[in-house]
This record gives structure tokens, sequence and C-alpha cells, in this order.
């Protein structure tokens, strides 16, 4: 029986966590250059120009750069990106922006048109768990093909054999066809045998995605190991919260070129930004924009008759800002979340909602990668009333005459409300909670608290109590002489 008391560490060895990264010097693991991927939608003109290009490089004439012919497209033009050694990159984008398109041509399942990538080092793509397997054949041949396929010669492989069937889990199903194994125990397999390869460089596209808790909690520790090793990473996954908790840079594809390339923080606020002012001009396109019912999702939502116009979470005595630009702010500190609210028109029955928001990390991706709600409050139940406003700009504050959070990363999210209907919605910027003690916490919120361990009182009394006696003692005999 497990004793779900029982307190068991989550994160990655404290030897593994103090340990500095290594950050192996030289050229970059990997090199893009202006690497550009054309396609056809017609199958049969592709295989028409595909013997035309193999044509004109059989005779040594130079392949077509720049000329689109009729039902062709780029994929991708002028991609240049460079990984170094250790490091994480993300790649976000609206399906058909062309993520999985790169992935290919890196791993070198297509050529691209034009361009040149250079590796440095084994490549392991993880483009989906277990593809590449043949299901007619047992895990234990796939172990084989699949490993001989990353470039693991037969003697490697029966070296690390034994330690690829531990990981994956599998020796029971070991000599029955892959056919016959389910979705987790294929990805289970696939995992277990890239990362095997001790690769210098890894891709994975929706990988932390796949798998139950226990699986996604394995993937997540060896993916810390690998990168605290040297092992470099890209990333495709359509959460940004969980590129930044992973990745060091990231790259905004659209339409197959690169709208922007850099720090993770930056690229990923301006790939929200866009899906924001995609969204707006959607509602403006197809009139208001309520929201009957439960939460929306969204991270921006106005309507004709309000809006948010910024969230602002602030300390009188904030922490230094970190390392990617977030602000940090101190649990045990005061803080204040003001909200600035535009009223376009006349609103009888406002309800002002604000909300805590807890943003996954590379420690709690396993047991969820969603965000996490730790706190919500509102005009309605706290003050117990709802607010008539006239058409103005206005400001809302709620303050904290301490912060109760638990060292992670937050958003506050407000939300206006008539009745049911959500009239507007904002997030702030992301920012930091950390502690002014280096102690361990667990739970949902910060507690401040005093010990005073009884056993140990006891045990001093106990001590004084035996010092009386022998004092009693001494002063008896002194007496008696």
């Amino acid at each position: 029986m497990v004793d779900d008391d029982y307190e068991e560490d989550f994160d990655f060895d404290d030897d593994e966590e103090d340990s500095p990264r290594v950050r192996p010097v030289g050229p970059p693991a990997l090199e893009v250059k202006d690497v550009s991927k054309r396609f056809c939608r017609d199958l049969k003109r592709s295989l028409f120009y595909g013997v035309q290009d193999i044509s004109r490089e059989l005779v040594g004439r130079p392949p077509r750069v720049g000329e689109l012919k009729p039902h062709e497209f780029w994929a991708l033009q002028d991609i240049n990106l460079e990984l170094p050694r250790g490091t994480a990159l993300g790649l976000v984008g609206t399906n058909g922006s062309g993520k999985t398109t790169l992935m290919r041509i890196i791993s070198g399942l297509i050529k691209p048109t034009t361009g040149s990538v250079t590796v440095r080092g084994r490549l392991a793509p993880l483009l989906a768990l277990g593809a590449g397997f043949n299901p007619v054949l047992t895990g234990r041949e796939n172990i084989y093909t699949n490993m001989s396929i990353l470039g693991l010669t037969k003697e490697e492989i029966e070296e690390r054999f034994d330690s690829v069937v531990e990981y994956s889990e599998i020796g029971y199903a070991l000599d029955a066809p892959v056919q016959t194994y389910s979705s987790g125990m294929t990805a289970r397999l696939g995992f277990a045998c890239a990362i095997h390869t001790q690769p210098d460089i890894l891709l994975m596209d929706e990988v932390l995605a796949v798998g139950d808790m226990q699986f996604r909690e394995k993937c997540i520790k060896t993916l810390q190991k690998l990168r605290n090793e040297g092992t470099s990473f890209i990333i495709v996954h359509h959460f940004p919260d969980i590129l930044l908790a992973v990745c060091d840079d990231a790259m905004y594809l659209s339409e197959g070129k690169t709208v922007t390339y850099g720090r993770a923080p930056e690229v990923l606020e301006r790939y929200e930004e866009d899906l924001h002012s995609k969204r707006a001009g959607n509602i403006q396109s197809g009139g208001p924009g309520h929201i009957k019912g439960g939460e929306a999702t969204d991270l921006v939502i106005e309507s004709p008759e309000a809006q948010v116009v910024d969230v602002v979470v602030s300390s009188p005595n904030p922490a230094p800002t970190g390392d990617d630009g977030e602000q940090v702010l101190r649990n045990e500190a005061p803080a204040e979340i003001t909200a600035s609210i535009r009223i376009k028109e006349k609103i009888s029955l406002l309800n002002v909602v604000v909300q805590i928001l807890r943003l996954p990390t590379i420690e709690t991706l396993a047991q969820s990668a969603m965000e996490s709600q730790v706190l919500k409050m509102s005009t309605k139940r706290d003050c117990d009333r709802i607010i008539e406003v006239r058409p103005g700009e206005y400001q809302v504050r709620l303050r904290f005459p301490w912060l109760g959070l638990l060292p992670g990363s937050y958003q506050a999210r407000v939300s206006l409300y008539s009745r049911k209907t959500l009239l507007a919605r904002r997030r702030s910027k992301r920012f930091q909670v950390g502690s002014k003690n280096k102690v361990r916490f667990d739970g949902k919120y910060f507690q401040p608290r005093e010990w005073d361990v009884g056993i140990e009182s006891g045990q001093r009394e106990k001590g004084a109590a035996k010092r009386r006696r022998q004092q009693e003692l001494a002063q008896q005999a002194e007496a008696s002489e």
C-alpha cells in the first residue's frame, strides 16, 4: 500500500540541482543557414517537378532557387539559427507555420530546396514516439532496428539493450509484436531507444504531451540530466508556458518565415500578442466578444462595453529582476495587483474577478502541462456588492498585506463580468515569487510558521531536573559533614 503522505521529492537529485550545467565551448552543435523548402500541392505535378530537378542535377545545371511553378509554395523561407551546446530552443507558431518541416529537414528526413544544415555530433529525432517501428516485429527486434537507424552499431546496441528494456518497463512484452502494444508502451520504447543513443542533439515534436504522469516524470528527469551533461534540444510545443519553463531561446515561425528569434521570454510574448491581435480582429469582424458561462482560456478578451487595458503586479520591496527579465516578488512581503479598466458603455452590474495562476515549470511538467489556479477573488464575494459604473477610465487595486504564494512562476488574470457574461479579460506579465529563506516548500500556498518541537523541550526539562537533583544531593552531603 502506498502512503499518500509519504514525502518523496519530485525534484531532481540535489547533486544535479546544485551542480552547474555543462556548457562546452566551441562551435554550436547545430547550424541552419538560409534554409528554404518548396512543396507542391498537386501529387502528379510534384512527381514531374521532382524528375525535372533530378535531371538538372545530373547534367550539372544549377537547381531552381526562387522560381515557383504552378501549385508550388514555400513551406520555409530563409531560416537561420544556431543551437549552442547544452541549450534548448523552442519552436512556436500556428499550424502550418513550418515547424515540423524544419524539424524534418534538421533530422535529415527531407532535403532542403536551398541552404545547408550542419550537425556536429549524434542527432536523435523524436518527431513521433514509436515512429519507424515495424508493427509486425517484436519489441526486441524493433530495438535493434530502431537504434541501428539512429546510428549505433550492433555491439553498442547489445551493450545498452538491458538498460533500454529496464527503462521502457516492457520486459514482460519484449517478445510480443509491437502491434499488440498500447500507445503508452510504444511511446516508452521509442523514448528509451532515443535517449540511450547518448545524443548530442535531441529533436522533440510534442513529445512532452505524450504518456501518463509517471512516464512524463521519467522523461523530464532524463531530459534534465541530458541537458546538464551538455545535450542540446529543439522542442516544438503548442503551450508557450512549457517552452518558457524548458527553453533558453525560441523561434517564432509564421507561414514559413521567421517572425522573431532570440530569448524565449521575448519571443513567446510576441507570439502571444499576435494571437491576441488575431483573435481581436476575429471578434471585430464577427460581432461582440461575449462569452457565456464557464471560464474561457483566452489571454485577452475585449467587448464593446469594456476593456482591461493593463494588469500590473508590483511590490514596494521587490527582489532583483531575474535572468530572464521577469519581476521577482518575495513571499511574506506586501504586494499589489493594479488593473487599468476602460468602460465604454454604462454597466449596471459589474463584477471584477482576479485570479492568480501558477505556470508550469520543469519540475511540475510531469504532473500537469497546464497552468493551475491558486487563488480567486472578486468584488462580489469579497465586498458583497456589484458595482455600477459609467463610461470612463478606472483603476482597480487589490492589496495583499503579505504575499502567501509558493516560490514559482505566476500570472495574474483580471476579468470583468456583468452577471454571467464575460466582458473583458487580460493577464499580467509573468512574475516570479521567491523566498528569503532557502527551504523546501510543499502544498499550494505559503504559510509563515514557527516550530516548537516538544521532544527537544522535554529533553531540556529532563536535563535541568537531573542537574537540580545532583545539586540537592551535593548540598545534603555537605550538610552531613
